[in-house]
């Protein structure tokens, strides 16, 4: 929707150390510059007969602030609240955006169907992460999943996330190519599309 700001109604005044149903002290916290797994954790889980409670709404201002927008939970029992947000009075949580994802990237950093994993070496992570590479056949270790050329795929390092990407190949044929360098690729398959498993234009940083 290319919005610019997330307004979340929620029945507290924003996003606590604890909940403050529970705890009579709980702090408040103004702003959130990063959702880190403690951020995550703070949520806990949706109470009975609730819709998801403080965690899903956690994790609709991870997206909408990685997409580079601008998110406030607020209490929406306050009279008048979205006027008095918009107004920039200091109230609920405010979470501060990263950098605006283009619509494509958005598309690839939370596509609903990831459909399979890729897992590449050392070697191949610092050249993706530190030099902005795309990932060849020569930095895969194994692949996971049934997927095809165009689906979405989770690159892992030591079983960790480090990226999502729209893949060049299938999971088939990157079992057929993997470890190998980008010349073997036409000898192995008898064709070559791309050099690139996934092309650095098509991935997204986790």
């Amino acid at each position: 929707m290319e919005a610019d700001l997330l307004i979340i109604l929620s029945d507290v005044d924003g996003l606590y150390e604890k909940d403050p149903r529970d705890f009579k002290n709980a702090k408040l916290i103004p702003t959130v510059r990063e959702i880190t797994p403690r951020i995550e954790g703070i949520g806990g889980k949706a109470r009975a007969g609730g819709r998801g409670g403080m965690y899903t709404k956690i994790q609709a201002a991870k997206i909408a602030t990685s997409s580079g927008v601008t998110v406030v939970i607020v209490n929406g029992r306050i009279q008048n609240i979205i006027r008095k947000v918009m107004a920039g009075d200091n109230i609920g949580t405010i979470f501060i955006p990263k950098k605006r994802l283009s619509s494509r990237a958005r598309w690839i950093a939370f596509a609903s169907s990831v459909k399979g994993v890729i897992q590449i070496n050392e070697g191949a992570k610092g050249a993706i992460e530190n030099k902005g590479s795309s990932l060849l056949p020569a930095g895969i270790i194994n692949c996971k999943g049934d997927f095809i050329r165009g689906d979405v795929v989770s690159i892992q390092c030591n079983s960790k996330v480090i990226a999502k990407g729209l893949v060049n190949y299938s999971a088939s044929e990157i079992s057929m190519i993997k470890g190998l360098n980008t010349k073997q690729i036409e000898e192995v398959l008898g064709y070559k599309r791309y050099k690139e498993v996934v092309r650095r234009e098509d991935m997204v940083m986790s």
